[in-house]
């Protein structure tokens, strides 16, 4: 269930915030999880949001791009 996933994710960063924002590769990815799943429950703008937030954190990681240009294209 997409709800419960992404309810999910916002628990664990209101939780573990402190830790999650000292660690760039942590919150990147929790960050594009986040995007994702809220992509796939058709929160596209809110989703491209937090993808867009992942690439700022760890702009090296070529799948954030890839996952912004395919969900942009798919549910954009």
């Amino acid at each position: 269930n997409l709800d419960r996933r992404i309810e999910g994710f916002r628990k664990i960063y209101e939780i573990y915030y402190e830790d999650i924002v000292k660690d760039k590769e942590i919150h990147s990815y929790q960050s594009y999880n986040l995007g994702k799943f809220l992509i796939l429950n058709k929160k596209v703008k809110e989703g491209l949001h937090y993808l867009w937030k992942a690439i700022k954190l760890k702009p090296i990681n070529a799948l954030y791009y890839i996952a912004v240009i395919v969900y942009w294209k798919v549910f954009g």
